[in-house]
């Protein structure tokens, strides 16, 4: 008999807690250099706009 009395899912046994961890991190990653990159471009597209097209 099981002491653990919460029903696991397939989830929760499919990826261990470090993966888990893991994957959270990546994202966080991932929308951070998104949101770097779309503040690069809007910043150069403003420089564009105010001095011109660079050569």
């Amino acid at each position: 008999m099981s002491l653990d009395s919460s029903p696991r899912t397939s989830s929760d046994s499919a990826m261990p807690s470090a993966t888990k961890k893991t994957n959270v991190l990546e994202r966080a990653a991932k929308k951070v250099l998104r949101s770097a990159k779309e503040h690069h471009d809007s910043v150069n597209a403003a420089y564009d706009a105010y001095y011109g097209r660079r050569v």
